[in-house]
C-alpha cells in the first residue's frame, strides 16, 4: 500500500520488490491536489504509471484506491478523469473507492490535538452516492467498486 509520493528511485526499488500493489490517487487536479495534500501530484502519477509498467512485466497486477472525501475530491469530474487515467495506463485490475470514515479523529484525540483534526465534522458519504461514483468510473471501462477487499 502506498500513496506513490517517492522519488521515482526509490518508488521505482518497491515497485521491483512487490507482487501487488494498492496505491492512492487522491485527485486528477494537480492544483486541487496540491492544496488538499500540499504536494503536486506530477511525480505519484508518474510513479503510478511505472508501477503499472513493473507489474505488467511480473504479470502482476495494481489496484487504484480513491479515498472519497465528501466535497473535497467527489466529483463525477474527479472520479472520471481518475478512472480514464486507469484505463489508459494499463494493468490496473481495478479502482477502490474508499469512503471517507472518522477513525484517524481518535488518533487525534489520544494525541490531545482535537482541535487540529482538519475533517472534525466531516461525515462518511451516503452509500448512494458511492454507488454512483461506482458507475460513474465504471462507464470508462474499469471495474470499480466500493470499499477495500
Amino acid at each position: 500500500e502506498t500513496s506513490s509520493c517517492a522519488p521515482e528511485e526509490k518508488a521505482e526499488l518497491i515497485y521491483r520488490a512487490a507482487d501487488y500493489i494498492f496505491t492512492d490517487v487522491k485527485h486528477m487536479d494537480a492544483d486541487r491536489h496540491k492544496e488538499l495534500t500540499g504536494v503536486g501530484n506530477a511525480q505519484i502519477l508518474k510513479n503510478i504509471r511505472r508501477a503499472a509498467e513493473i507489474l505488467d512485466e511480473k504479470r502482476q497486477t495494481l489496484v487504484l484506491r480513491i479515498p472519497v472525501i465528501p466535497g473535497l475530491n467527489d466529483t463525477e469530474e474527479n472520479i472520471r478523469e481518475t478512472a480514464d487515467f486507469a484505463k489508459h495506463i494499463g494493468n490496473v485490475t481495478r479502482i477502490e473507492l474508499l469512503p471517507y470514515h472518522n477513525l484517524g479523529e481518535s488518533k487525534y484525540q489520544k494525541l490531545r490535538r482535537t482541535g487540529d483534526y482538519p475533517l472534525h465534522q466531516l461525515k462518511p458519504p451516503a452509500e448512494e452516492h458511492m454507488e454512483q461514483l461506482r458507475l460513474i468510473a465504471e462507464a470508462q471501462g474499469i471495474m470499480a467498486k466500493t470499499g477495500s477487499l
